[in-house]
């Protein structure tokens, strides 16, 4: 108010409400004597102190303004010589009327300027507050900075600011498997996973106190970023290895291979560890690159154990992790441990399976969506006092027990707010006209991942997660009587289910390796739907393999095969014969991701999605393996379904729409026609 009123003129100028907010979180104001003549220097200084974007730069009450207001009218009335004032941007030395600049720019650090003073300025604005209240309702990650005054005993009090960081334009948090989001060591920036409208997946970077985001390289979906301690780089997975990039350059490197991800922690020595798999222990390897070396490792009785997000305490030598046993029979033993890069040391800490992270005496962990601090003495490794809850809208994946959230050392912690799915399974028919509707509560489909009709209509198969079972099973649904079965019992996860054609077996992928023996790869088994017998191995390898279709005749599986010793091309496709020495023969294996293949009704097309353009499109060849290919999608696909006889492809497009294709068939090629949305 002083600044306008003294030069006539706003000093943060913009073309739209945006613009002007840019500059008053990023732009040092010019002085007032540059923008209107006769304005003292020391009255400049006194104005650009109160525009300070640090507040410990700023006069600490209207008392200590008054004062120096007042010094200044003493001053300006005696007439007198000189004198110095620091403002922090400019310094001015006053002689004689005259006005030298002795510091012309401070340089900014990214964490000088409070977010704060951003969202106050799009609250007192209405119009703003509007516009920003809207893309609030689907902004997913809330900032929340704290400042800890007391922390001993349960009596700590929060000084708090809770601010909303909005996604990218035209770009959604993919955020829904937990744990995607991360911020810098010194609470500057956030790293997260952005999709865009085609379906691609992104690192995004932005700083805190900037409303701009960029992109830093590719990722997918389970890239798991975590940061240097140096705030330089940032680690994260992608494509069966563990990657660096650099926050400046954008260059990507990779550190060592992996197989299935699940999260990692960067070390003050050099040293990473990480999860390399879904299953298994804990692995060091240097951040320059190297092999992996196991520092934490599974009861060699029960390879069934997971571990996973380990997060490195400040001696740069111990790190927190979580355990978790798959079934019931060991998960008293589950919850967060701390272990030491020498192997010494490993016990528990809580009895709760969460991701884990620790910030200035207090450790961060999740229970389901509530999300509490506890105060812990990293040297002793022991609790103070209970866990205090800090919010119980924070987003998590029961499957990976992973909460969305992430600490920084200065007092900074990001976390995504829980999404409220409204869901149901729906049968339409090409009207888009709804002819049934199942599980129509929402807490039904919390952890479904497949669900398949009977080709009778009658019943649905599914693959469920049970959280108080810690595992995966195969379910089916009865549709006329509205009941829900059971089907498998193993400990081992069981997914991927496929009827038979006249719906009296099921096949399903899993990781058993036989009755009494699990294994970490993925194998193909079969039992009646009727839930007699016992479930019979069918195809069993050193890699693994998740059922993608059975063909009409129940002669043969699509097998979706990764990990493959003898490829080692990451995702491939793989038919196997259900007669014979049942030995699959590879239908398509290249340098790129192919999977989610499906039969044709007469058993002479393969549709399947594969990456080998730069994102996923849907492609038809033949079963014969004669032939050429055929793209079917334009702009993204997946998940390919023939129906009428083989006439028409439906597909879903990578920002989820469905769109259907006809195919005109020729006697060994196809003429696709131009996709179309269906059910709009």
């Amino acid at each position: 108010v002083l600044y306008e009123l003294l030069a006539g003129d706003s000093p943060f100028k913009g073309m739209h409400e945006t613009a002007i907010m840019y500059e008053i979180v990023n732009v040092e104001p010019p002085p007032i004597s540059t923008v209107k003549e006769g304005i003292d220097p020391q009255l400049d200084g006194i104005i650009l102190e109160c525009l300070e974007k640090d507040k410990d730069e700023r006069f600490q009450s209207a008392k200590e303004l008054a004062k120096n207001l007042r010094k200044f009218r003493r001053v300006l009335s005696a007439g007198r010589a000189s004198k110095i004032y620091n403002v922090s941007s400019q310094s001015f030395n006053v002689k004689s009327g005259q006005t030298t600049t002795v510091e012309t720019q401070r340089k900014t650090s990214l964490g000088d300027i409070p977010v704060k003073n951003l969202f106050r300025n799009i609250f007192y604005n209405p119009k703003i507050f509007w516009s920003a209240a809207a893309l609030l309702f689907v902004a997913v990650i809330l900032l929340l900075v704290f400042s800890v005054f007391n922390k001993t005993g349960n009596d700590t009090t929060y000084l708090e600011t809770k601010t909303s960081i909005l996604p990218p334009e035209k770009i959604v948090y993919n955020n829904n498997i937990g744990s995607n989001i991360s911020i810098s060591p010194d609470g500057k920036i956030v790293a997260f996973i952005g999709k865009d409208s085609t379906g691609n997946d992104k690192l995004w970077v932005r700083p805190v106190n900037s409303l701009t985001a960029r992109i830093l390289t590719d990722a997918d979906l389970d890239a798991y970023p975590f940061w240097s301690p140096d705030n330089k780089f940032i680690a994260y997975f992608l494509n069966d290895k563990l990657m660096k990039v650099s926050l400046e350059a954008g260059t990507s490197l990779p550190i060592c291979e992996v197989k299935d991800g699940r999260g990692g922690s960067w070390s003050t020595n050099g040293f990473i560890v990480i999860a390399p798999d879904s299953y298994g222990g804990l692995y060091k390897v240097n951040a320059s690159g190297g092999k992996l070396e196991q520092v934490v490792k599974p009861d060699t009785t029960d390879t069934g154990v997971s571990f996973r997000w380990p997060f490195f305490l400040p001696d740069g030598e111990h790190f927190l992790y979580m355990r978790r046993a798959y079934g019931s029979s060991s998960s008293t033993e589950d919850g967060i441990y701390v272990a030491s890069l020498d192997g010494k040391t490993n016990k528990m800490i809580i009895n709760d399976a969460s991701n884990v992270q620790y910030a200035n005496g207090y450790l961060f962990y999740a229970r389901q969506s509530l999300l509490f601090a506890q105060a812990f003495d990293p040297s002793n490794f022991k609790l103070k006092g209970e866990g205090i809850p800090l919010t119980e809208n924070v987003q998590y994946y029961d499957i990976r027990n992973s909460g969305t959230f992430s600490v920084s050392q200065k007092n900074s912690l990001v976390y995504q707010a829980k999404n409220i799915l409204l869901e149901k399974i729906v049968s339409v028919d090409s009207n888009s006209k709804i002819l049934n509707s199942f599980f129509n509560k929402p807490s039904q489909l919390a952890g479904v991942a497949r669900i398949l009709l009977s080709r009778d209509e009658s019943k649905i198969v599914y693959d469920l997660y049970d959280q108080a079972e810690n595992n995966i099973d195969i379910w089916y649904y009865d549709i006329k009587r509205n009941v829900s079965t059971r089907l498998t019992f193993d400990p081992a996860i069981d997914g991927a289910p496929l009827w038979t054609s006249d719906g009296s077996r099921i096949y399903f992928s899993s990781n058993r390796k036989s009755f009494t023996e699990r294994s970490s790869n993925f194998n193909v088994f079969v039992k009646n739907s009727n839930g007699s017998g016992q479930e019979e191995p069918v195809f069993i390898s050193a890699y693994d393999k998740w059922l993608s279709d059975i063909s009409p005749d129940d002669r043969y599986l699509l097998i979706s095969s990764v990990n493959d010793p003898k490829t080692r091309t990451g995702w491939d496709i793989e038919i196997l014969p259900l007669f014979g020495d049942k030995k699959p023969t590879m239908f398509l294996a290249t340098n790129f991701y192919e999977h989610n293949a499906k039969f044709s009704p007469d058993m002479k097309w393969i549709a399947y999605q594969s990456d080998e353009s730069g994102k996923y499109q849907v492609y038809i060849a033949a079963f014969n393996g004669k032939g050429g290919k055929w793209q079917i999608s334009i702009d993204g696909g997946t998940d390919p379904k023939f129906i009428e006889n083989g006439k028409k492809i439906y597909f879903i497009t990578l920002n989820n729409k469905i769109m259907s294709v006809d195919l005109n068939e020729g006697v060994n090629t196809l003429s696709p026609g131009k996709p179309h949305e269906v059910f709009v």
